[in-house]
């Protein structure tokens, strides 16, 4: 259980600790913000918005709702199936937390990312595995 544990808050204090290096690049300006899109892509910028609203209010309440399928519910049955959809769970948050922070700087400070950005890490708050949550969670 402890290794299982240990797997799930490493996935998630790396997505955490890369977020903050890129924030820490674009602050320090060693890389420079909003350098992806140029000013007669608008229209570009503006799908790449739309589907990643799209990922992030699709992820978060699937991934707080997902060991409550009554499929997985019944699959979370050992320490193996914890780790392997507790990773499912966490990447559903971190990977589009982690793009949508690269996007917030590298499009210009475009605000809804960052907004997005903000809910997928309050919504880690909720998944975050501690002992107790897992062995809760294979019961």
């Amino acid at each position: 259980m402890k290794k299982t544990q240990r797997i799930l808050q490493i996935q998630l204090f790396v997505a955490a600790l890369l977020s903050i290096v890129i924030i820490i690049l674009y602050e320090t300006q060693l890389i420079l913000p909003g350098t992806l899109f140029s000013n007669d892509e608008s229209a570009k910028l503006t799908i790449v918005q739309f589907i990643m609203q799209f990922v992030t209010l699709a992820a978060c309440p699937i991934a707080l709702y997902l060991f409550k399928i009554a499929p997985i519910r019944r699959n979370l049955t050992s320490p193996k199936a914890l780790a392997i959809w507790g990773t499912l769970r966490i990447q559903m948050l971190c990977v589009p937390m982690v793009t949508n922070i690269w996007l917030y700087y590298s499009t210009g400070f475009s605000t809804g990312h960052f907004y997005m950005f903000l809910i997928l890490g309050i919504c880690l708050f909720l998944v975050y595995p501690s002992e107790t949550r897992c062995k809760k969670e294979l019961q």
